[in-house]
């Protein structure tokens, strides 16, 4: 009885254990913008999810916008402080204290999913809250 609960639990473990990661990843993202946006975290977890899904390895734009908040490195070059530019955006706390200071000096629409409405499918108001800087 030992051996079969032992291999039981040797093979089916280890899947529990995945699915429990991602789930832990992606709450650990949801509170770190949380965190980060305050009073504007739902709309900034609207934004994000449209544009990335809040998967922090994401990138789109051929490469070029990267991470939760899909960071256009061109435009954001010089705000980024690494040699290795994507490397530092796929490290979600970075991504999102980045996201943070842009939205903060540009507003909402230097995001196209914002622009163009696409986070509404995400988002739950009808209003969009007060500012957070």
């Amino acid at each position: 009885m030992d051996i079969l609960l032992s291999v039981w639990l040797t093979l089916f473990s280890q899947k529990i254990e995945v699915k429990t990661d991602k789930v832990t990843e992606y709450e650990t993202v949801r509170l770190a913008v949380r965190r980060e946006f305050g009073n504007e975290a739902d709309l900034a977890l609207a934004v994000f999810r449209s544009e990335s899904g809040l998967i922090p390895s994401r990138e789109g734009d051929s490469g070029t916008s990267i991470g939760i908040a899909q960071i256009h490195i061109p435009a954001h070059s010089r705000k980024i402080p690494a040699t290795d530019k994507k490397a530092w955006l796929k490290n979600f706390q970075n991504n999102i204290k980045l996201a943070h200071q842009i939205r903060c000096s540009s507003g909402w629409g230097a995001w196209t999913q914002f622009k163009t409405g696409a986070y509404k499918a995400f988002y739950k108001s009808d209003t969009l809250p007060k500012s957070s800087c």
